[in-house]
């Protein structure tokens, strides 16, 4: 089977969805508001991004699309050398970002061939937070952001965030956010879910259990989805490249890259950028066997330490986010990037979904430690009147005797 040793990693290569071009070839002009340009800025940022994240063994599955969209919203709030070095970690410096991001998300809201849906929020407390009209309103008009006031100190708000990325995600990220911390004044959160039928199903009868062997050598099995089709395909020594579309339109494709055999796919990941990926991804159609695993993974992380390893870093610290709003509670600041993304892959199609959360805090008084206190040795007691400051009882006890009930 020639696609036996397809890895679960390989599912972070998948969704080159709709409009969004497929290397870092921009086309036309980096003009205003071309939804082609900030797509192929948005797919070198997220491959860099995998670069840092990727593990060898460890499944990776992220979008590209929603890790960006959060940020870029987030970097309109800031101003001075935090924005200016959020903007070149992502390789945007040189666009007029919200209006290209308006034009990106309607363009992918508007797919009629598959389910696409990209949606954006802006959660704040008002207690902890002011927020500026100008980037409120940068929010809603250019990322068709819902802006959304809660009282963090109340535990149901997290709940409340929750439920909202779980209706974005078709109910599949349930449980984003786990606290919201006491120092916390804001979040701006992107949620992505994409569900689409392949142009030519897989058909059931022709699944089969099969082994499935794993980075380190050992075996799993898996169920195995078999069909013979002209696809997208192509090869090199390396690597072998399908493609599979969705819909009748075929407005979307999902890419399958294996390793050659006696590679490795930690070897394929080291150094995968845009022009690689576009080279992989090349449409030529050609006969063949496909057959792929029937399977689902769920990846969830913290990107802040990825994030600063791209030279975004002053944002998670001594950061100007002034344009953003201001807090009784001290400068304004990231405190966490979240991301999660869930993908199913059977006969019928794929679905997809993935959450980021950008949490926004404000430098405070540091929170006291949490304690622990066990007397199991000599201590001292004292007994004393408030009222008066009287010391009423004092002692040193070494040699305690338990106490009947």
């Amino acid at each position: 089977m020639p696609m036996l040793r397809f890895a679960a990693a390989a599912a972070s290569l998948v969704l080159l969805l709709g409009c969004a071009a497929t290397g870092a070839q921009e086309g036309a002009a980096r003009g205003e508001g071309d939804p082609k340009v900030l797509a192929a800025r948005n797919n070198q940022f997220g491959l860099n991004l995998m670069g840092k994240l990727h593990k060898e063994g460890e499944n990776l599955f992220l979008s590209p699309l929603s890790i960006s969209t959060a940020l870029q919203m987030t970097a309109g709030g800031a101003r001075g050398e935090t924005r200016d070095e959020m903007l070149k970690a992502m390789g945007v410096s040189d666009l007029k970002l919200p209006s290209h991001n308006k034009a990106l998300l309607d363009a992918l809201n508007s797919r009629k061939d598959f389910k696409l849906s990209v949606a954006n929020s802006l959660w704040s407390d008002k207690a902890r937070v002011t927020l500026q009209d100008e980037f409120v309103g940068e929010c809603r008009d250019f990322f068709g952001a819902e802006v959304r006031t809660l009282n963090f100190s109340d535990k149901s708000s997290v709940k409340v965030i929750n439920d909202w990325i779980a209706g974005k995600t078709n109910q599949k990220i349930k449980d984003m956010l786990d606290a919201i911390p006491h120092d916390a004044v804001s979040y701006l959160v992107n949620a992505v879910h994409f569900k689409g039928g392949w142009a030519h199903q897989f058909n059931k009868a022709s699944t089969k259990e099969a082994d499935f062997t794993r980075a380190d050598g050992s075996t799993k099995k898996l169920p195995m989805m078999s069909q013979w089709e002209d696809v997208p395909y192509n090869e090199s020594a390396d690597w072998q490249a399908v493609g599979l579309y969705f819909g009748e339109e075929r407005q979307a494709i999902m890419w399958f890259i294996l390793p050659a055999k006696g590679k490795k796919l930690s070897d394929l990941m080291a150094g995968l950028d845009a022009d690689r990926f576009s080279a992989m991804t090349r449409l030529n159609s050609r006969g063949g066997t496909i057959e792929i695993p029937r399977f689902k993974v769920r990846y969830k992380a913290g990107l802040v330490d990825a994030l600063k390893a791209l030279g975004m870093k002053r944002c998670f610290g001594e950061a100007d986010f002034s344009r953003f709003g201001t807090s009784p509670l001290g400068p304004i600041y990231i405190g966490r990037v979240l991301h999660e993304a869930v993908l199913e892959v059977n006969e019928q199609g794929a679905e997809a979904a993935a959450a980021t959360v950008v949490e926004m805090r404000a430098e405070s008084a540091p929170a006291d430690p949490p304690f622990t206190f066990r007397a199991d040795r000599p201590f001292a007691v004292a007994i004393v009147d408030r009222a008066s400051g009287s010391l009423l009882f004092a002692g040193a006890i070494y040699d305690p005797e338990a106490l009947k009930d």
